[in-house]
């Protein structure tokens, strides 16, 4: 829906628009009289000589408009968008609730909206004044849809969102202007992705708008390929984010050097740079970081569980069903509109030789980093990496092909210091060894943590949180990211619960009741020689 922006911006490949049925352009003079007849009417004649007409319609009036003002000729062609409500049904085969759904995203966009904005922006910067007044008529236009119209409100967030990326990629001068216009982008496909957290193509959008914050771009691209839906395209708008940093030039890419580095073992990885280059880089970035942990104090609160779910899905091949890990998980049960050859790609012995490069270039960058990060036991802002890990290894760990591949070269005595540590939590031995997932009091509300947020969609937690753990839906960004001092505790909670669920599914360490312990397992009990400043 949004392919026009990224030639506006220059960030990404513009996706493909589906094939779309044929179906009328309703308009203000016919939509109260569409019937039956009409359509059975229109049917009859040369398709090739309505489609030639059509076209010349649409050009001439594309041209006539860009002649006139939007202020003088699309009022009238905005208001009768809430008409896309009515479309048709077929007279043999009736439309589907999500077959509609496409229809009026897709032709709503494409004929109401980005044909024009396109014509404008080919013209800039003489028209400049007329985009942004299309814009404002469209946005209000889009909102008053939503407000009215909410059995499409995913529809119309979407186009909010796309129409903030327009205003935001004009807007050159007044970098606050810019600002705002990004966070109102962001706002409207937030929204979208908590309606649709496994949709791969929101988070790409989101990816796009986190610049020039590279981890946070990392993140969104990641899960916009590893979600059930992934969008493929990512695979190369993600190489608009790797490519500067490989270049290694003293331009720094992201204000942050600790962020750029980690980014840049990542990119090495994909890129399938020489193992001596990636050894290099991963280095230097492991000799800062438990530094860096250290001074980031609670910003690592953030940026910890977002490096976490960055380096699980550089485990798992950034989406890539030829990874050796992917192959022995369970299949998506979406998938993508967007799916192109790198899906259908498994099983091609040059494509599975890639992953598998991949793939053992990526393992000893996830493992070092755990061992360094989980040695920081008693660190509170360490709790949400420890608590993602922990996710992510459950999942893995109950499918004894997939967890083969990493058991023994995983820290697992790191991950036991760090469950006794954090034992002494307010949490009873029955519900520490309950099946069930660990929830606050009936009389409190549902309060899920920050790294929920973030790992809600990905197939790692698919069965990790309660069907209703998300209900609260109406919360803002804001008050999701809010971190009171209680959730240290709950966060301890979560990891003890894990660690018994862990030991349920494998022989890695277990949990002593004499002691009230968990002991690791010695066939498992590798230390690193890695050292960590106090």
């Amino acid at each position: 829906m949004s392919g026009g922006i990224s030639r506006l911006e220059g960030a990404s490949k513009p996706e493909k628009a589906r094939p779309q049925p044929s179906l009328p352009v309703l308009t203000s003079g016919v939509a109260s009289n569409f019937n039956r007849g009409d359509v059975a009417k229109s049917r009859r004649g040369s398709r090739a000589k309505r489609s030639t007409a059509r076209r010349s319609r649409q050009s001439s009036r594309l041209l006539s408009i860009g002649q006139a003002g939007p202020s003088e000729v699309h009022p009238a062609d905005m208001s009768t968008m809430p008409g896309f409500s009515l479309f048709r049904q077929p007279e043999t085969k009736p439309i589907t609730q999500e077959q509609l759904i496409s229809e009026v995203k897709a032709r709503m966009w494409r004929h109401g909206i980005q044909s024009f904005l396109e014509l404008l922006r080919k013209r800039l910067p003489a028209s400049r004044e007329q985009m942004l007044t299309f814009i404002c008529i469209a946005y209000n236009t889009m909102t008053l849809l939503y407000e009215t119209v909410p059995v499409f409100a995913l529809t119309w967030i979407e186009c909010l969102g796309d129409l903030g990326r327009y205003r935001m990629a004009i807007e050159d001068d007044d970098i606050r202007d810019r600002e705002i216009w990004t966070a109102v982008s962001q706002h409207w496909y937030s929204q979208a992705s908590d309606r649709s957290p496994e949709v791969g193509r929101l988070y790409h959008h989101l990816a796009i708008l986190a610049r020039p914050n590279t981890l946070e771009q990392l993140y969104y691209y990641n899960k916009a390929l590893c979600v059930p839906a992934p969008f493929d395209s990512a695979r190369q708008s993600i190489m608009t984010l790797f490519r500067p940093i490989l270049k290694e030039t003293t331009t720094r890419i992201d204000p942050d050097p600790f962020n750029e580095g980690f980014v840049r073992v990542h990119a090495m990885i994909v890129a399938l740079r020489p193992s001596e280059e990636i050894d290099s880089a991963l280095d230097k970035f492991l000799e800062n970081l438990d530094q860096k942990i250290a001074e980031k104090n609670k910003e690592w609160l953030r940026s910890g569980y977002l490096i976490a779910i960055s380096l699980i899905c550089s485990l798992l091949g950034y989406g890539d069903p030829n990874n050796p890990i992917t192959k022995e998980l369970p299949k998506p049960k979406e998938k993508s509109p967007h799916q192109d050859e790198t899906r259908n790609a498994a099983g091609n012995s040059v494509a599975e030789k890639t992953a598998q490069l991949q793939f053992e270039s990526a393992r000893p960058f996830v493992m070092k980093t755990c061992d360094i990060v989980f040695r920081r036991k008693a660190d509170i802002n360490a709790l949400p990496f420890f608590h993602t890990i922990l996710v992510s290894l459950y999942y893995i760990a109950q499918r004894p092909k997939a967890i083969a591949f990493i058991e023994k070269e995983f820290p697992w005595t790191r991950v036991v210091e760090v469950l006794n540590e954090a034992y002494p939590a307010l949490m009873s031995k029955p519900r520490m060894a309950s099946e069930t997932f660990p929830r606050p009091p009936r009389n409190e509300p549902l309060r899920p943590l920050p790294e929920d947020y973030a790992m809600r969609g990905l197939a790692l937690s698919e069965k990790y949180f309660p069907p209703d753990w998300f209900s609260s839906d109406k919360l803002e960004d804001d008050e999701k990211m809010f971190e009171p001092p209680s959730l240290g505790d709950e966060r301890r909670q979560r990891l003890l619960w894990l660690g018994r669920r862990i030991c349920s599914v494998g022989n890695w360490f277990e949990w002593d009741e004499g002691s009230s312990r968990f002991i690791v397992n010695p066939a498992y009990d590798r230390d690193s020689s890695l050292t960590v400043e106090s």
